[in-house]
Protein backbone atom coordinates (compact mmCIF):
# COMPACT_ATOMS: atom_id res chain seq x y z
CA UNK A 1 0.00 0.00 0.00
CA UNK A 2 1.32 3.26 -1.30
CA UNK A 3 1.94 5.86 1.94
CA UNK A 4 -0.25 9.33 1.46
CA UNK A 5 1.76 11.79 0.46
CA UNK A 6 1.49 14.81 3.71
CA UNK A 7 2.21 17.58 1.36
CA UNK A 8 -0.73 16.42 -0.86
CA UNK A 9 -2.89 15.65 1.80
CA UNK A 10 -2.17 19.61 3.15
CA UNK A 11 -3.81 20.91 0.41
CA UNK A 12 -3.54 24.61 0.03
CA UNK A 13 -1.44 24.52 3.07
CA UNK A 14 0.87 22.67 1.59
CA UNK A 15 1.43 24.55 -1.57
CA UNK A 16 4.23 26.37 -1.46
CA UNK A 17 6.11 22.96 0.13
CA UNK A 18 5.22 21.37 -2.81
CA UNK A 19 6.60 24.09 -5.30
CA UNK A 20 9.26 23.59 -3.69
CA UNK A 21 9.86 19.99 -3.71
CA UNK A 22 8.41 20.34 -7.37
CA UNK A 23 11.76 22.18 -8.38
CA UNK A 24 14.11 20.86 -6.45
CA UNK A 25 13.26 17.50 -8.06
CA UNK A 26 13.83 18.99 -11.46
CA UNK A 27 17.16 21.06 -10.54
CA UNK A 28 18.76 17.69 -9.44
CA UNK A 29 17.50 15.44 -12.07
CA UNK A 30 19.01 18.07 -14.34
CA UNK A 31 22.31 18.21 -12.69
CA UNK A 32 22.42 14.72 -13.36
CA UNK A 33 21.39 15.12 -16.91
CA UNK A 34 24.66 17.61 -16.98
CA UNK A 35 26.70 14.78 -15.71
CA UNK A 36 24.91 12.18 -17.96
CA UNK A 37 26.49 13.65 -20.90
CA UNK A 38 29.75 15.14 -19.54
CA UNK A 39 28.63 18.95 -19.15
CA UNK A 40 30.40 20.29 -15.95
CA UNK A 41 27.69 22.87 -15.05
CA UNK A 42 24.57 24.00 -12.94
CA UNK A 43 21.24 23.58 -14.13
CA UNK A 44 20.21 27.22 -13.47
CA UNK A 45 22.85 28.32 -15.64
CA UNK A 46 20.86 28.24 -18.50
CA UNK A 47 19.16 30.87 -18.37
CA UNK A 48 22.60 33.05 -18.10
CA UNK A 49 23.39 31.17 -21.09
CA UNK A 50 20.29 31.91 -23.22
CA UNK A 51 20.24 35.53 -22.10
CA UNK A 52 23.78 36.57 -23.16
CA UNK A 53 23.96 34.32 -26.53
CA UNK A 54 20.94 36.59 -27.13
CA UNK A 55 21.99 39.76 -25.77
CA UNK A 56 26.11 39.25 -26.00
CA UNK A 57 27.14 41.40 -23.14
CA UNK A 58 25.09 42.40 -20.03
CA UNK A 59 25.55 43.92 -16.26
CA UNK A 60 24.78 41.70 -13.74
CA UNK A 61 22.19 44.10 -12.60
CA UNK A 62 20.97 43.91 -16.13
CA UNK A 63 20.30 40.51 -16.15
CA UNK A 64 18.74 40.37 -12.66
CA UNK A 65 16.20 42.48 -13.98
CA UNK A 66 15.80 40.21 -17.23
CA UNK A 67 15.38 36.92 -15.77
CA UNK A 68 13.61 38.34 -12.37
CA UNK A 69 16.31 36.88 -9.94
CA UNK A 70 17.73 38.83 -7.08
CA UNK A 71 21.30 40.39 -7.68
CA UNK A 72 23.20 38.17 -5.41
CA UNK A 73 21.39 35.65 -7.03
CA UNK A 74 22.78 36.44 -10.12
CA UNK A 75 25.85 37.78 -8.48
CA UNK A 76 26.50 33.96 -7.34
CA UNK A 77 25.35 32.02 -10.89
CA UNK A 78 27.97 34.20 -12.44
CA UNK A 79 30.76 34.02 -9.88
CA UNK A 80 30.64 30.17 -10.91
CA UNK A 81 30.28 31.01 -14.58
CA UNK A 82 33.20 33.08 -14.53
CA UNK A 83 35.32 30.38 -12.33
CA UNK A 84 34.63 27.53 -14.73
CA UNK A 85 35.57 29.68 -17.50
CA UNK A 86 31.79 30.06 -19.34
CA UNK A 87 32.05 34.09 -18.63
CA UNK A 88 34.38 37.25 -18.90
CA UNK A 89 33.92 40.62 -17.51
CA UNK A 90 34.94 43.80 -19.56
CA UNK A 91 35.06 47.23 -18.20
CA UNK A 92 31.46 49.41 -18.36
CA UNK A 93 32.61 51.85 -20.96
CA UNK A 94 30.85 55.04 -18.57
CA UNK A 95 30.51 53.53 -15.24
CA UNK A 96 34.01 51.85 -13.42
CA UNK A 97 31.68 50.28 -10.82
CA UNK A 98 29.89 48.10 -13.35
CA UNK A 99 31.66 45.21 -15.59
CA UNK A 100 29.99 43.54 -18.80
CA UNK A 101 29.56 39.64 -18.50
CA UNK A 102 29.51 38.12 -21.64
CA UNK A 103 30.17 34.67 -22.74
CA UNK A 104 33.35 32.88 -23.79
CA UNK A 105 35.07 31.21 -26.17
CA UNK A 106 34.65 27.61 -24.44
CA UNK A 107 30.41 28.44 -24.00
CA UNK A 108 30.11 28.81 -27.42
CA UNK A 109 31.88 26.21 -28.29
CA UNK A 110 29.72 24.10 -25.36
CA UNK A 111 26.47 26.03 -26.17
CA UNK A 112 25.25 23.27 -29.44
CA UNK A 113 25.21 20.50 -27.48
CA UNK A 114 23.70 22.30 -24.72
CA UNK A 115 20.78 23.67 -26.77
CA UNK A 116 20.19 20.18 -28.27
CA UNK A 117 20.06 19.09 -24.25
CA UNK A 118 17.74 21.87 -23.25
CA UNK A 119 15.50 20.94 -26.77
CA UNK A 120 15.39 17.26 -25.28
CA UNK A 121 14.26 18.86 -21.72
CA UNK A 122 12.31 20.85 -23.35
CA UNK A 123 10.20 18.31 -25.02
CA UNK A 124 9.99 15.80 -21.98
CA UNK A 125 8.61 18.68 -20.13
CA UNK A 126 6.12 19.30 -22.69
CA UNK A 127 5.00 15.79 -22.07
CA UNK A 128 4.45 16.27 -18.57
CA UNK A 129 2.43 19.76 -18.37
CA UNK A 130 0.33 21.44 -20.72
CA UNK A 131 0.11 25.42 -22.21
CA UNK A 132 -3.48 25.67 -19.30
CA UNK A 133 -0.29 24.93 -16.54
CA UNK A 134 1.87 27.44 -17.53
CA UNK A 135 -0.76 30.29 -18.62
CA UNK A 136 -2.35 29.34 -14.72
CA UNK A 137 1.45 29.38 -13.17
CA UNK A 138 2.10 32.82 -15.43
CA UNK A 139 -1.22 33.95 -13.66
CA UNK A 140 -0.02 33.18 -10.08
CA UNK A 141 3.19 34.92 -10.81
CA UNK A 142 1.65 37.98 -12.42
CA UNK A 143 -0.99 38.03 -9.61
CA UNK A 144 1.89 38.10 -6.55
CA UNK A 145 3.93 40.51 -8.80
CA UNK A 146 0.49 43.00 -8.21
CA UNK A 147 0.07 42.54 -4.97
CA UNK A 148 2.17 40.66 -2.58
CA UNK A 149 1.28 37.74 -0.30
CA UNK A 150 2.55 40.00 2.88
CA UNK A 151 -0.31 42.45 1.74
CA UNK A 152 -2.59 40.57 0.96
CA UNK A 153 -1.87 38.88 4.36
CA UNK A 154 -2.16 42.38 5.82
CA UNK A 155 -5.21 43.23 3.94
CA UNK A 156 -7.08 39.89 5.38
CA UNK A 157 -5.37 40.17 9.45
CA UNK A 158 -6.07 43.93 9.91
CA UNK A 159 -9.84 43.25 8.60
CA UNK A 160 -9.98 41.13 11.53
Amino acid sequence: MEKEDFLVALGFKGFTARIKRLSDTLMYDAKHVYRYSGIAIAPNWHLVFLLLQDEKRLTVTEISKKLDLSHPAVIKITGKMREKGFLTGMPHETDSRKTYLQLTEKSRRYLPELQEQWDLITTIIETLINEEFLSKLGDLENDLRNKSLLDRFKEKYDAQ
